[in-house]
C-alpha cells in the first residue's frame, strides 16, 4: 500500500495514473484496431478460400460430368460394335448354312449325274457287247455255213 503524503504527490499520482491510463487505453485501441484489421483479413482469406473451394468443386462436377458422359459414349459404341460383331456372325452363319446347302445339293446332282453316266456306260457296255456277241455268233454261224459248204 502507498501512502500519499501531501497533496502535490497526490495530484502527481494521479497525473501519471490519467498518463498510464492514457497509454493503457491507447494501445487498447491499437490492439482492437489491430484485432478488427486481422479480423478483416481472416473473413476476407475465408471468402477466398470458399470461392476457391466452390470453384474447385463446380470444375470436379464439370468434370465428373464430361468423365460420365464420355464413358455412356464410349459403352453406347461398345454395344453397337458388340451388336454390329453379332449381326455379322449371323450373316456369316446364315451364309455359310446357305452355301453348305447349296454344296450339298450340288453334290447330290453331282451324285444323280455319275450314277446316270455309270448307268448310261452300263447299258451301253451291255448293248455294246450283246452287240459284240451277236455279230460274233453271226460271224461264227457264217464261219461254219463256209465250212461246211467247203
Amino acid at each position: 500500500m502507498i501512502f500519499i503524503k501531501n497533496q502535490e504527490d497526490k495530484r502527481d499520482i494521479e497525473s501519471s495514473t490519467e498518463h498510464y491510463d492514457l497509454d493503457v487505453q491507447k494501445e487498447l485501441r491499437h490492439l482492437k484496431e489491430t484485432i478488427t484489421a486481422l479480423r478483416q483479413q481472416l473473413d476476407l482469406c475465408h471468402g477466398d478460400t470458399e470461392q476457391k473451394i466452390a470453384e474447385a468443386v463446380r470444375e470436379s462436377n464439370k468434370e465428373i460430368a464430361q468423365l460420365k458422359e464420355v464413358a455412356r459414349t464410349l459403352r453406347e459404341e461398345i454395344d453397337a460394335l458388340l451388336l454390329e460383331k453379332e449381326q455379322a456372325i449371323q450373316r456369316a452363319h446364315h451364309e455359310s448354312a446357305n452355301e453348305i446347302g447349296q454344296l450339298k445339293d450340288t453334290i447330290r446332282n453331282l451324285r444323280q449325274e455319275m450314277e446316270n453316266l455309270s448307268f448310261s456306260k452300263e447299258e451301253e457296255m451291255q448293248h455294246s457287247k450283246a452287240m459284240w456277241t451277236s455279230e460274233v455268233n453271226q460271224l461264227s454261224n457264217t464261219s461254219r455255213a463256209l465250212r461246211t459248204q467247203l
